[in-house]
């Protein structure tokens, strides 16, 4: 954990769903605290939104609607920005490289 702190990582947050079918999704967030991480998040999801907008508003995955989260809105082109600027994701799902079976 000292090392987290050297590098500037703050908070950790972890989080499991369960899907209707049983599966399991584990995963991780990593960054800075949480007052940081959520201006990193509105940011990018307006640079998202604006700069991406065509591609964020066609294709087979658009999705369209009346008030949509910037999750749902932003897609792949949110969660890659927000990965370049800094925040750390992993996936611990049973299966992944990260599910601490060896």
């Amino acid at each position: 954990l000292d090392d987290l702190f050297e590098i500037g990582v703050y908070s950790l947050y972890h989080g499991v769903g369960i899907t209707e079918s049983g599966k399991k999704v584990c995963w991780s967030i990593k960054g800075r605290d949480g007052y940081f991480e959520t201006a990193r998040m509105a940011v990018e999801a307006a640079l998202a939104m604006s700069e991406s907008g065509d591609e964020l508003r066609s294709g087979s995955e658009s999705v369209r609607g009346g008030v949509l989260t910037p999750g749902i809105a932003g897609k792949h082109v949110l969660f890659d920005r927000i990965r370049a600027a800094g925040m750390g994701f992993i996936d611990w799902s049973p299966g992944t490289s990260w599910d601490g079976v060896k």
